[in-house]
């Protein structure tokens, strides 16, 4: 292959560095979304609750509202999965790694514990 001459108002992307995927529960359930989806595999989106840290790998967007604060946890159990609120809209977790874990479903991730 042979690379063409671009010429002088292109530039190189930025490096991807591992901050960039620390979700901020305030921004909307779609951004943070689309964060997840644009950061998969690597480096991947994560957060952090009670000095444990998770990544998420996969999510869905709930467009409602609670009255909780961004970052909050509407909802936490094998059945329902793990919702939480975000600046616009709730977010449900379907796939987490928790901290030194395997990659798990949130049903069976929440069966044996609590985030």
């Amino acid at each position: 292959l042979e690379r063409k001459e671009q010429g002088d108002d292109c530039s190189l992307a930025p490096l991807i560095e591992k901050s960039l995927g620390k979700i901020d529960w305030n921004k909307d359930a779609i951004s943070i979304h689309n964060l997840v989806r644009g950061l998969n595999p690597m480096p991947g989106a994560y957060f952090s609750i009670n000095d444990k840290t998770y990544k998420v790998w996969e999510t869905e967007v709930i467009d409602e509202n609670t009255n909780l604060k961004p970052g909050e946890i509407v909802l936490q159990n094998p059945k329902e999965g793990l919702v939480i609120q975000t600046g616009n809209g709730l977010l449900s977790i379907k796939t987490i790694q928790a901290q030194n874990s395997k990659r798990m479903n949130i049903g069976d991730y929440l069966r044996g514990n609590v985030i």
